[in-house]
């Protein structure tokens, strides 16, 4: 892929996941009550239900603001690293969950009442593993090309040194 279009890859990407997180951590926002009682009926975190019900809203709103303001800079590298491992252990959380449960209730990833909600570990799992991949894609140019710097400048003051 070129220079260019690689960044315009990266670019969508980026907005596409900061736009995922700001949309569930916003009709999460308008439901916290129904939230909460879906982290309650998953049983896997129930003691901390109203806790995270108020807390995991705010995290993904903010993220996906990060996400999405940062722009094509370092920041937004790692700022997807830190997007994706949250995306690893939501999986885990899910795997977590019995799939009875899970049929019954959603995961609740995108909001309680949502038309798209997968009821099944697969599901669910498999459009985590898309996150990620998009996570790869709007991560990598941004991280890599500071390294290659980094390098760069490196062996130019080693060069120096001797």
């Amino acid at each position: 892929m070129g220079s260019k279009r690689q960044r315009n890859v990266q670019t969508a990407a980026q907005v596409f996941l900061g736009v995922n997180w700001l949309s569930s951590g916003v009709s999460k926002c308008f439901d916290l009550a129904g939230f909460e009682s879906v982290l309650e009926q998953q049983k896997v975190v129930a003691h901390l239900a109203s806790l995270l019900s108020v807390v995991v809203p705010g995290a993904e709103v903010v993220l996906g603001f990060m996400i999405v303001a940062a722009g094509s800079t370092r920041l937004c590298g790692w700022l997807c690293l830190v997007s994706g491992a949250a995306i690893v252990v939501l999986s885990v959380y899910i795997a977590s969950v019995p799939a009875a449960v899970l049929k019954a209730t959603g995961c609740g990833c995108q909001g309680v009442a949502t038309v798209t909600e997968l009821h099944s570990h697969s599901g669910v799992l498999v459009r985590n593993g898309v996150l990620l991949a998009l996570h790869v894609s709007a991560s990598m140019g941004r991280l890599g090309a500071r390294t290659a710097k980094v390098k760069a400048n490196a062996a130019v003051l080693r060069d120096k040194l001797r």
